[in-house]
C-alpha cells in the first residue's frame, strides 16, 4: 500500500537568479519500504525530505503522504501532521547540551503527552537502541554514534509512520556509522518506512531501493 506519492513536484527559489531545487519529481513509496536517495551536495536531497515531511511547500505538483494532500493543509495542520506522522533525523543531532539523554528524547513531546507516558516511551525506545546505560548522561559525554542513537530515539518516541533521515551518518566514523545503520535496519524489519538521503554510496547496500538525485532531477537508478 502506497504511503508517499509525489507527482510532478517542483521547488523553486526566486531571487537574483531562480534556483530549481526540485524539477518535475515524481515518486511513489510503499509502506514499509527503505528508500536510499544518493546525490552530491546541493542536488536537492534535503529539499526533497523537507517537502515530504511537510517542512517546506512545493512550488507546484502534488504531494500526498499517508493519504493526506500536504499542499491543501494550513500551516497549523502541517505542524500537526509533522508532529503525528513524521520522525526526522538530522546529520548534526540537534541535542540540547543542558539536558540528559532521556530529557532530550522526551522534550519534543512534553506539550502533547503526559510526563509518565512520555518517560515510559522514551525509556523503552532508548533501551531498544541499546542506550539504557546512558539515560542520565549529557550529550557532551556521548560518542557520535550515541548522540545519533539518541536522536533516533527522539524521532521515534511518538511512533511516527515515516522516518526521514538527512545524512544521518555524515559525522560518524565507520564503526559508529555501521551501528546506527544497524539500528535503522532493526526499525525497518519491524515495518518502519524509511527514507534516507546521503552522498555515501556504501549506504546503498542497505534498504530496498536506491534512487539518484542530481540538480533537482530524480532518477530511478544510480548513475555510474
Amino acid at each position: 500500500m502506497g504511503i508517499i506519492h509525489l507527482k510532478n513536484v517542483q521547488v523553486e527559489y526566486n531571487g537574483f537568479n531562480t534556483i530549481h531545487a526540485l524539477q518535475d519529481v515524481s515518486l511513489s513509496i510503499e509502506k514499509g519500504e527503505w528508500i536510499t536517495i544518493l546525490g552530491p551536495s546541493g542536488s536537492g536531497k534535503t529539499t526533497l525530505l523537507n517537502v515530504i515531511g511537510g517542512m517546506e511547500r512545493s512550488s507546484s505538483g502534488e504531494v500526498e503522504v499517508v493519504g493526506i494532500q500536504l499542499d491543501k493543509l494550513s500551516d497549523d495542520s502541517l505542524q500537526d501532521f509533522r508532529r503525528e506522522k513524521i520522525g526526522y533525523i538530522f546529520q548534526h543531532y540537534r541535542l540540547f547540551d543542558q539536558f540528559t539523554v532521556l530529557e532530550n528524547v522526551m522534550l519534543p513531546q512534553w506539550p502533547y503527552m503526559s510526563k509518565k507516558e512520555n518517560e515510559e516511551r522514551a525509556t523503552a525506545m532508548l533501551s531498544k537502541l541499546h542506550m539504557s546505560h546512558r539515560l542520565y548522561h549529557l550529550p557532551g559525554e556521548l560518542s557520535g554514534g550515541e548522540k545519533q542513537r539518541t536522536a533516533i530515539a527522539r524521532a521515534m518516541v511518538h511512533s511516527p509512520e515515516i522516518l526521514l533521515c538527512d545524512e544521518p551518518t555524515g559525522n560518524l566514523d565507520r564503526e559508529n556509522r555501521d551501528n546506527v545503520l544497524s539500528c535503522l535496519e532493526g526499525l525497518h524489519q519491524e515495518g518502519m518506512t524509511i527514507l534516507i538521503v546521503t552522498h555515501d554510496e556504501e549506504i546503498a547496500k542497505y534498504g530496498d531501493r536506491v534512487l539518484f538525485l542530481r540538480d533537482g532531477i530524480l532518477k530511478e537508478r544510480v548513475e555510474a
